[in-house]
């Protein structure tokens, strides 16, 4: 893996952001749901360059958005 790049990061952050207003306002739907189908994927989205540390961050982040975000579903 190459240097980590603050774009990617900041992409990773708002994409696991905004899965974790899905997964926290859908009832249903888990943050468990979208890191299954992200480490299935894990393969081909290390070929176009997303490495699995982004992966990593994308459901580090739908975690603590989701649990924030299901507090409003209530």
């Amino acid at each position: 893996m190459e240097d980590v790049s603050l774009s990617l990061l900041l992409f990773s952050v708002f994409g696991g952001y905004l899965l974790g207003i899905i997964s926290g306002l859908l009832p249903g739907v888990h943050n468990n749901n979208f890191a299954l189908a992200l480490v299935a994927l894990a393969p081909f989205l290390a070929e176009k360059g997303l490495y699995p540390f982004y992966i990593a961050v994308i459901i580090l982040s739908n975690a603590v958005s989701q649990t924030f975000h299901d507090i409003l579903y209530l």
